[in-house]
């Protein structure tokens, strides 16, 4: 009987490149890490809005770059690699709204008046609108990236599946 992987039948472990890292992979560390990155900073920066100074928002800025670049380079494959970097900024955009719901709500920040906030209102929903969009637009793309049936769906009728047994 034949020895099975570590990992199971269909495990990666035992491929000889595995502990490459391939050029695409290497993209999906920089630029996917840098998307990550500056949502992350984004969101964290429109939440403590005049509370953390610009420093400690650009070193955290570093930091949350070279943790999305390791997710990546951890990742088994380079479509696997742009999976987790997709997804992780649209799970960002759908947050981002969240963060923007403080300014946009007439809240007392220091230095604005109600008015302001609320002449600002309808630019600000349409901004939430979008970010949900690209929120969905990501995650939908990391869905359907670094699949192994390359996100293709099953055409057949359920009567079709059922009669020859798949």
């Amino acid at each position: 009987m034949p020895e099975v992987p570590a990992g199971g039948a269909g495990s990666n472990r035992m491929r000889p490149d595995r502990g490459r890292i391939v050029p695409a992979q290497a993209a999906a560390a920089v630029l996917g890490g840098l998307l990550v990155a500056g949502l992350a900073i984004g969101i964290i920066a429109r939440g403590l809005q005049g509370y953390a100074p610009d420093a400690a928002n650009f070193l955290l800025f570093f930091l949350i770059w070279a943790l999305a670049g390791f997710a990546a380079v951890q990742a088994p494959g380079p479509g696997k690699a742009w999976r987790r970097m997709l997804i992780a900024a649209g799970c960002l955009c759908l947050l981002w709204p969240l963060a923007s719901y403080y300014p946009f709500v007439g809240s007392e920040m220091p230095g604005e008046d109600r008015e302001g906030v609320t002449a600002r209102m309808p630019a600000g929903m349409l901004a939430v609108s979008s970010w949900l969009a690209l929120g969905l637009v990501l995650l939908a793309a990391g869905w359907h990236c670094g699949r192994r049936d390359g996100g293709r769906v099953d055409q057949r009728t359920l009567a079709e599946r059922v009669r020859k047994g798949s």
